[in-house]
Formats: structure tokens, sequence, C-alpha cells
């Protein structure tokens, strides 16, 4: 069994580093949501011209946009800020919507790479709870509860990764 895991691992991360997503950049987009963010007050935007695209854009565009054919700004998450704060980013690059822009939130409400187990494992129950939680937080309209997911998040063994793909 350890062997089967591994070699999965292994062919994964192969055909992982084999899948290019060549979309052209978008630099006045980035601009632009440079300039909402710093306008909102809510915090310097660094911009790193030289990174890729993260596999949680590309994957999902790959699938929409498979000829990548679209131009993309990826805006990352930072991972020393909370919930509150990431809500009040999505409400700060919001009005890119109104101007021709698909805005995508892509992730995983769980991302506990130490706890993934075999490919036909069913999800860990503290996974299924925090779903649960966040699912029933977000359909009754409890925005706040969910800023607090980091804190909640703890709880239930996650770490956050989600990347915004403009």
């Amino acid at each position: 069994m350890v062997h089967f895991c591994f070699l999965s691992i292994c062919l994964n991360l192969f055909l992982y580093l084999q899948l290019k997503y060549p979309a052209p950049g978008a630099p006045k987009l980035a601009k632009r949501v440079k300039e909402l963010i710093e306008a909102s007050g809510l915090s310097r935007v660094d911009e790193d011209k030289k990174r890729g695209l993260d596999h949680g854009t590309w994957v999902p565009l790959m699938l929409m946009y498979p000829e990548a054919d679209i131009p993309v700004c990826q805006l990352s998450v930072s991972s020393n800020r909370n919930g509150t704060y990431h809500y009040n980013l999505g409400k700060a690059i919001a009005p890119l919507k109104d101007e021709g822009v698909l805005i995508i939130g892509s992730g995983s409400a769980t991302h506990n790479m130490r706890a993934i187990g075999p490919r036909e494992s069913p999800p860990p129950p503290w996974a299924l709870a925090f779903d649960s939680w966040l699912k029933e937080s977000l359909v009754e309209g409890r925005y706040v509860s969910c800023c607090l997911f980091y804190f909640v998040s703890h709880q239930y063994q996650c770490c956050q990764i989600v990347a915004i793909t403009l």
C-alpha cells in the first residue's frame, strides 16, 4: 500500500509537471487590481512578474478555456491575513465584475496535505464537518462567521489556500 501511494503521488507530480497553460498575462488588469486594493486601504500590493500561474488558477482555467486564449491576472491570498481581510479584498475588487472581468475564486475549503489518504479514501470527518459549517454559514448569509474561518479552521485541521483568478 505504501508503494502504491508513493507511486500515485509520483505519477501525479510527473503529469502535473508535464502540463502547460500558456495563457497571456493581463498587465493593465493587474494595474487596475492593484489600484482598487490600495485605494481600499487594505495594504500595499506586491507584484511578482516572474512567478507562473498557481495550479489553483490554471487547472480550472484549463478545463474552462483549453486553448489558453484569455488573458489572466492571478491574485493570491495572504497566508498571514485572516478571513476578514480576504472578505474585504473581495469587496475591493468587486467593481471589476462590472468592467467585464471574470473573477474566479478557486481552491479548496480544506487543504491539509499531511492528512491526504489514498485516492479511494473517504474525506476525514473533520473536513466534512468544516465543509458543512462553511456551507451553512454561507447559505445563511453569515459572512462574518466565514471571516473567522482562520480560527475555526484550526479546530478542523484545515490549511486554507485560495487563488483568485481575474
